[in-house]
């Protein structure tokens, strides 16, 4: 065998173990795919036996309603020249913004 052929040898073999890396790699990456698309069909399915299981003890799935007095309480603390933070810690600031949008008030500096 003379030097040019195992340099050549030498030089081919980085090629072929990048190959056998990328094929590796890319079976390991669908194997990790499938394996995350199981979880979240598991996920899933424990959600809606969940909201299953609630619903027939009589319970609501989501947020609780906001109650029309605590927002109006709140909303005429806001035309008093109250801060909304201050109006009502209870409710949320964004959920005060949001009823003085949706009853047209305007915050007065």
């Amino acid at each position: 065998m003379s030097g040019a052929e195992r340099s050549r040898r030498r030089a081919d073999q980085p090629q072929r173990e990048n190959r056998h890396f990328i094929r590796r790699w890319r079976t390991d990456f669908h194997v990790f795919g499938s394996i995350a698309r199981f979880e979240r069909r598991l996920i899933a399915e424990r959600t809606k036996d969940g909201i299953a299981a609630a619903r027939a003890k009589g319970k609501l799935p989501g947020r609780r309603p906001l109650y029309p007095e605590k927002a109006s309480a709140a909303l005429k603390l806001v035309e008093a020249r109250v801060s909304p933070t201050e109006a009502a810690p209870q409710l949320g600031r964004a959920t005060i913004y949001q009823e003085m949008a949706l009853a047209g008030v305007r915050r007065t500096a």
